[in-house]
């Protein structure tokens, strides 16, 4: 019965590894670089990466049928991608060699709400590098 139990949490820690959280910094590396989630509405996914390293990593994206591998720069990058409701989003950064460098990706579709206070500023988060369209959109 133990057994099962630490068996269980450990599936479960793993599992969570890389949970996507919107509108938050998630790091990745060599071993952590894969974040999946299935979209809740139709709309667009902004993705933010930061990577100091430039042309080491590329970033595959996968949204429903649409797929397409772009760079990840020294300075960063942005991608947009359009989603369907259902769609599965796989983002993967594969590295071109071995590596113990890593970066950050803020993931947020354009349904979830970002909080702001009106009395501050804030910066824009990145320049888009790439507009990903899924020709198989419905905007029904």
């Amino acid at each position: 019965m133990q057994k099962i139990f630490f068996l269980s949490l450990l599936i479960l820690a793993c599992s969570r590894l890389n949970e996507v959280e919107f509108n938050k910094d998630l790091y990745f590396d060599i071993n952590n670089n894969i974040f999946e989630f299935t979209s809740q509405t139709t709309g667009t996914l902004f993705i933010s990466v930061k990577f100091r390293v430039g042309y080491l990593v590329r970033l595959y994206i996968k949204a429903g049928l649409t797929s397409q591998e772009v760079p990840v720069y020294s300075n960063g990058a942005g991608y947009i991608v359009d989603l369907n409701k259902g769609d599965d989003v796989k983002l993967e950064f594969k590295y071109s060699k071995s590596s113990n460098k890593n970066g950050t990706v803020w993931i947020n579709p354009s349904t979830n709400e970002i909080k702001v206070d009106l009395n501050k500023i804030y910066k824009w988060k990145f320049d888009v590098s790439k507009w990903i369209y899924n020709r198989d959109m419905n905007l029904t």
